[in-house]
């Protein structure tokens, strides 16, 4: 995904991105992050949160998942405003009606264990399926204050219909508790980089939420086909500290509330001799955000209510049409109306009519080669508390456009090899000013200019290698910050990961990974310490049990930042700084039955 800036909240961590053998595979870190334009979907539901809180993208047992898609650049026509950047796609839900199941047990570093269990099966006759699963984590955690508790159930049956219809409900529950260590200066980094911030006696965070999700698609002849996703969620916030410097206690719960609704039509049907597919769609969104902010100070109290609400109105379409077996084009647009309110302002409430377009053409000479150039305008809804309170205004969403040129192709014997350049402008991005405490929309436009490469061989139960790098050069390109570099974009990221077969039931893999220094989050102006670039290892093994009664057991042994190295990922201004973890280590048993 193109790099962004991302946003400081109580809750900061990363989706981390691991190549094995060519194939993406991710983990999550276990605190949550509110992610900047990037879409992130469970089965058809969406995990962003709509306010800056951080999403608990660890809500499903790795093992639960089937495979993960992931969409580069804009989605905005077809998934609206949180996924200006990208989209990611998980997919838990396995085929078929077959009795199955998994249970894991994990332990590593620093008091870290945990264990998952997931059933799935059905009835082939009746053609209904159903699944479900739970998990359940706890680390001390590598720093000081930076242990967690999670707590998962995931739940669903199917219904399928011959022809191709079907109905499916889902329900989950979710319970995390994070100790949050705060950040350090540098001089206390460099001191003692496991220490938490010693001006807190406490400062922790927790998120309890829970919802139904109901999709159905109706198959209505060969060409005509109709799809339908809503979910209705609660989730509970609840940030405390105690500060000892200005001698405060901070409370701030939050219940929010979630209602969308999208609608989708798709035809089939030729259009003379040439095949194509049209989509028409819409989509409602309705979110609440009720709680207070509220100080407790030796002599007074200072408590500020933060009601909050918006509703989302939005039409898209897309066609897509073969000019040959070879040769498709493909265009899209979406109109969205937002209707903010948030009572804590001088001027709460505010309307914004947005619009989204893409066009592009799709070349495919050979069954495993593509070539694709795409242009597209996008927007980002900004979190609906990511507002002024000096000027007592709701801020814009951000707008830009974006270009793509790439491909991906198969060649020799199992060699794999793609790429894109790109570039994009956003004007209105919105960041925050530490000075002023506050969000704002950045003066002028930020523009990004970047190229993604990958090359890849694989050859099964023998051998795996995978090398990837990516340049970005994100500026300003006008205003008070011109030809200033945006903050939290490294300009070259690489990895080399390989796997090696000893024998086909056990492997070896290993990895290195680079990161190029980069300017801290909300220095506009450049002048603050950078975070110095670094080199991360990572070495693990895995053995596969083939033979009775422990077939079906796969054992796995992994270390990350090999080396021990002393790094930082995340810093704010310049003076803000979150050591990431050194050397860990995880052990991880799942029999699958």
């Amino acid at each position: 995904l193109k790099q962004v800036p991302m946003y400081e909240d109580s809750g900061m961590a990363f989706l981390k991105t691991h190549y094995y053998g060519g194939v993406k595979k991710y983990q999550w870190t276990s605190i949550p992050l509110a992610i900047h334009g990037v879409m992130v979907k469970a089965d058809g539901e969406v995990l962003n949160n709509f306010d800056m809180s951080g999403s608990d993208f660890s809500r499903f047992p790795l093992s639960s998942v089937e495979r993960i898609e992931v969409l580069h650049g804009p989605q905005t026509v077809m998934h609206g405003g949180n996924a200006s950047a990208g989209m990611i796609n998980i997919i838990t839900e396995k085929p078929g009606y077959d009795e199955e199941g998994f249970i894991e047990f994990r332990g590593g570093s620093w008091e870290t264990f945990g264990s998952s269990l997931g059933l799935k099966g059905g009835d082939e006759k009746e053609m209904v399926s159903y699944y479900a699963n739970g998990a359940w984590d706890h680390s001390e955690g590598w720093r000081d204050s930076s242990g967690y508790d999670l707590y998962r159930l995931n739940g669903g049956v199917r219904k399928d219909f011959d022809g191709g219809s079907f109905v499916k409900l889902s329900s989950f529950f979710s319970d995390s508790q994070y100790d949050l260590p705060g950040p350090l200066t540098f001089a206390e980094w460099k001191s003692d980089r496991r220490a938490a911030d010693p001006d807190y006696s406490f400062y922790n965070y927790r998120q309890t939420s829970y919802g139904l999700n109901l999709s159905a698609k109706g198959v209505i002849d060969d060409e005509n086909e109709i799809k339908f996703e809503t979910t209705l969620s609660h989730r509970r916030d609840r940030f405390r500290a105690y500060q000892k410097t200005a001698e405060y206690l901070q409370d701030s719960p939050f219940d929010n509330y979630a209602l969308s609704i999208t609608l989708q039509y798709i035809n089939t049907a030729s259009l003379g001799d040439f095949d194509n597919e049209f989509t028409f769609g819409g989509t409602l969104r309705w979110d609440v955000r009720k709680g207070y902010n509220s100080y407790l100070y030796p002599t007074y109290v200072w408590k500020q209510k933060e009601d909050q609400s918006r509703w989302t109105m939005g039409a898209f379409i897309r066609d897509e049409l073969f000019l040959s077996d070879f040769v498709s084009v493909f265009g899209g647009a979406r109109l969205e109306r937002l209707m903010t309110n948030s009572e804590s302002l001088q001027n709460p409430s505010r309307n914004d009519n947005l619009s989204a377009f893409e066009g592009g053409v799709n070349y495919r000479p050979y069954e495993d080669t593509k070539i694709f150039a795409k242009f597209a305008r996008f927007y980002r809804t900004p979190f609906i508390d990511e507002v002024s309170y000096t000027s007592g205004n709701l801020v814009s969403p951000e707008r830009g456009w974006s270009m793509d040129i790439g491909g991906d192709v198969e060649f020799l014997d199992g060699f794999s090899a793609g790429g894109a350049v790109y570039i994009s402008e956003t004007k209105n991005e919105i960041y925050y000013d530490p000075f002023k405490f506050d969000n704002f929309n950045l003066p002028g436009r930020t523009r990004r200019e970047g190229i993604d490469l990958r090359l890849a061989w694989e050859r099964e139960k023998m051998a795996a290698l995978a090398l990837s790098y990516g340049f970005v050069n994100a500026r300003v390109v006008n205003g008070e910050y011109d030809n200033k570099d945006v903050c939290a974009v490294p300009a070259h990221q690489a990895a080399l990961n390989a796997k090696w077969y000893l024998m086909d039931e056990l492997f070896v893999r290993a990895g290195c990974r680079y990161t190029s220094e980069q300017y801290t989050i909300s220095d506009l102006k450049n002048e603050y310490r950078k975070l110095k670039g670094y080199v991360l290892f990572s070495l693990g093994v895995q053995y596969e049990f083939t033979f009775n009664p422990l077939k079906g057991l796969v054992l796995k042994f992994d270390i990350d930042n090999l080396f021990d190295r002393d790094y930082c990922d995340y810093a704010t201004y310049g003076s803000n700084f979150y050591p990431a973890a050194g050397r860990s280590f995880n052990i991880t048993l799942c029999w699958t039955f």
